[in-house]
């Protein structure tokens, strides 16, 4: 530390402004994240434990605040998902600190009607922190908080979910996932002995692949409601949630991702084809006659409005 200054500086500050400044793909993306975990989590100090959460806060927050580069900033929320939910890291300084929280509202706020991303990736929090029933714990309090905020603000254009346009999609989702899930647990088979998944660079990339299958999966999940498709995303959902828990089981890792929690909700986050976080689904009627007719014309009348930031999206 300076002598003009009271904040921490260490190796953490340094590696975290260099991985959100790289244009490195989702899995080597995943993988830094995880040396710049265990550079926080240092438990052989419960001071320093703290001190390295708020380090790592106010990185952040003068990158979200500072730098005009949208790329960086997508990849600051990037990271704070997959400290949140991929790695279900108790960082309660972090998600608390005032600082950041403002700079996350305001980089939401900033960019909802042009880049839908950041609003995306914060309900994914959300949902996550409610999957787990942890909306009333003290370490996801202030993001709580926040999504309060937003929701008493919320406002915005609604469409409908066109199940007849998605069918095709849907079924291309659920036949990738499925041979995904089956291609991770045979490369899970010819682990060596004593090694672990987590050094098995092709295991983790299709583990890496697997996460962002479930991810599209419970997207669509919650918006068909019933019939064949449905049953279809359940199941794909379900091999790939069996994959994803033998690739932990065999991570070398002490603690292991909860993967029952999400498997009827969804994960909101923007698509590379189209975003959801404006669309309502159709009514059970609806689903059902669509799923077997497709007919033309929906009835929007009979819809149930969908905002990002509703009731029915509240915290339970």
């Amino acid at each position: 530390m300076g002598f003009l200054s009271d904040h921490q500086h260490t190796e953490i500050s340094d590696y975290l402004e260099d991985l959100v400044s790289q244009d490195d793909n989702s899995t080597v993306f995943a993988r830094k994240t995880v040396k710049l975990i265990r550079l926080i989590d240092d438990t052989r100090d419960d001071g320093l434990y703290l001190e390295n959460q708020k380090e790592a806060a106010r990185k952040i927050r003068k990158l979200l605040k500072y730098n005009d580069n949208v790329s960086v900033k997508k990849r600051c929320f990037n990271l704070l998902s997959e400290f949140i939910i991929y790695n279900n890291c108790k960082f309660r300084e972090l998600y608390n600190d005032q600082k950041l929280l403002l700079a996350i509202q305001t980089t939401i706020s900033a960019n909802s009607k042009k880049i839908k991303f950041f609003t995306n990736c914060f309900l994914e929090w959300i949902k996550f922190i409610n999957d787990g029933k942890n909306s009333s714990s003290s370490t996801y309090r202030g993001l709580v908080e926040l999504y309060r905020q937003f929701k008493s603000k919320s406002s915005g254009n609604r469409r409908v979910f066109d199940l007849q346009k998605e069918s095709p999609k849907i079924r291309l989702l659920v036949g990738d996932s499925l041979s995904t899930s089956i291609a991770l647990k045979n490369r899970l088979l010819q682990l060596r002995p004593g090694q672990t998944s987590v050094d098995d660079k092709d295991s983790t990339d299709l583990f890496v692949k697997c996460r962002e299958l479930r991810r599209a999966v419970l997207k669509y999940i919650q918006f068909v409601q019933e019939g064949e498709l449905l049953g279809s995303l359940v199941h794909a959902n379900d091999e790939l949630v069996n994959s994803l828990k033998k690739y932990d089981e065999l991570s070398g890792l002490d603690e292991v991702n909860n993967y029952d929690s999400a498997t009827s909700e969804s994960s909101y986050y923007e698509t590379d084809e189209e975003d959801y976080d404006d669309i309502q689904p159709l009514s059970s009627r609806e689903t059902s006659n669509a799923s077997r007719a497709a007919p033309q014309n929906v009835n929007k009348q009979n819809s149930r409005d969908y905002d990002p930031f509703g009731d029915h999206n509240g915290i339970f």
